[in-house]
């Protein structure tokens, strides 16, 4: 940070101190700002052009207000503009987007979704290393709220932090919102209302407008309840980063040189072999039925056990051992493609061959494969709206372990939206059919047995 620089408010003091103290960004670096046009993310936005920064203004319109989302864009460009910053903006259509998602996301994780899948792309076009967000200690405090109504484990009840995995940096996580409101009244910025924020439809703002007044209310005059919650997430934090740095030292102990674990081991010595196990391995994709049932068939051979990111442990006399199926851990390897001209184009009912738009594919998106997830969807072709994959493997009545092994052909554009193709042998999706302006037909076949 450069010497000159004199701090306007106490805001751009925390901010730095933040900053620079935490390691979130070097002197003068070039950072990702999401600017909504709020108090918020314009007060942040001032703040780190205030401490020179170079910042990129991204504005996501998610066209669910008519004029009013028109309006926040024109003041998000106003701003970066006032500030001298470059600008960036994305429309997005949600409802599409939750219509082709499997599961179909709520509003909210929708529009996060979106958000952060721009962000991402944004970095790497652009090479930033980090994307700053507004978030604020009156929303760690809400987060903490939401999450002790999910029932969360100590991972969520410490909030959010200041740097994720992601490059996620929130420097204004240690802020108010009393104390951003002053802040943009004293430098003279105004800023834009989202309405939907005043209303109580979201669980959050029931929390924002009722819980919190509540517990300032029941702390008693004199005491600053968020301040008092914002202690308690520092200290949740610190817990869970000794907690993770216990789990991974117990992990050396039942570790074997060839990478596996062994379970007799672990279920002997460890009181809390269920907990410790499942630590370990949901990074992976593992599910918490998953890893107790690898503890109950710990005597048993043979057990495989896939997780939705497709990784692949065998139960072998107690120990849980890494797959070295290769046709087993790369599914895409069962997968053969050809391009077909429509003069060509005989189908043949066998349901483990499916024709797809060559050419619309192509232009859209990426075709992957991937395993089965819990709440993945399929708008089966000949059919109207969507079905759950899982309910069309009951109709099949496949077994779990057929469930957990049998790979799904997806499709994902250019924005990071998903969808299912193909369940080989069973259904297909009705996207991109074949039909009589097709000019390129892609045949995808499927060998079970590969």
């Amino acid at each position: 940070m450069s010497a000159d620089i004199t701090f306007r408010h106490s805001l751009e003091k925390k901010v730095a101190d933040v900053v620079f103290a935490r390691g979130l960004l070097s002197a003068g670096e070039r950072v990702i700002v999401a600017l909504s046009g709020g108090a918020d993310s314009v007060a942040l936005l001032c703040a780190l052009h205030a401490l020179q920064f170079k910042c990129l203004a991204a504005h996501c319109n998610f066209h669910l207000r008519g004029d009013e989302s028109m309006r926040d864009e024109r003041y998000a460009s106003d701003i970066a503009a006032r500030l001298g910053c470059d600008f960036h903006k994305i429309d997005f259509d949600v409802d599409e987007y939750r219509r082709l998602s499997p599961g179909t996301p709520s509003l909210e994780m929708a529009c996060r979704d979106l958000r952060y899948r721009w962000f991402d792309n944004l970095r790497a076009e652009t090479g930033i290393r980090r994307i700053a967000v507004a978030h604020n200690a009156d929303d760690n405090a809400e987060t903490l709220l939401l999450n002790l109504l999910r029932g969360s484990s100590l991972a969520g009840l410490r909030g959010m932090r200041a740097l994720n995995s992601r490059g996620i940096i929130r420097p204004l996580l240690e802020v108010s919102r009393m104390e951003i409101e002053d802040y943009l009244r004293t430098i003279g910025v105004d800023f834009i209302t989202d309405s939907s924020n005043l209303s109580d439809d979201f669980t959050r703002n029931r929390i924002r407008h009722h819980v919190i007044p509540a517990l300032q209310y029941a702390a008693g005059e004199g005491k600053d309840a968020l301040n008092a919650i914002t202690s308690s997430l520092s200290l949740l934090c610190e817990n869970h980063d000794f907690y993770r740095h216990a789990i991974e030292e117990k992990r050396a102990h039942y570790t074997l040189p060839n990478g596996g674990i062994d379970l007799n081991k672990l279920i002997a010595s460890e009181p809390h072999s269920a907990l410790l196990l499942y630590e370990w391995l949901s990074p992976e994709g593992f599910t918490r039925s998953q890893t107790d049932d690898m503890l109950a068939s710990a005597d048993r051979s043979g057990r495989k056990f896939i997780s939705s990111a497709g990784n692949i442990l065998i139960s072998s006399r107690g120990i849980l051992l890494r797959s070295d199926d290769t046709a087993a851990s790369d599914p895409a390897r069962k997968f053969h493609y050809e391009l077909i001209a429509p003069a060509d184009f005989h189908p043949v009912r066998d349901p483990f061959c499916a024709y797809f738009d060559a050419e619309t594919l192509e232009k859209s998106g990426t075709v992957d494969v991937r395993f089965w997830k819990e709440g993945d969807r399929l708008l089966p072709f000949g059919m109207k709206g969507s079905r759950l994959i899982s309910d069309i493997f009951s109709d099949a009545k496949l077994s779990l372990l057929q469930k957990q092994t049998l790979p799904l052909l997806t499709h994902t554009d250019g924005s990071g939206n998903e969808i299912i193709l193909w369940v080989p042998g069973l259904r297909a999706s009705r996207n991109f059919p074949v039909t009589p302006s097709t000019r390129s037909i892609l045949r995808v076949t499927y060998s079970p047995g590969q």
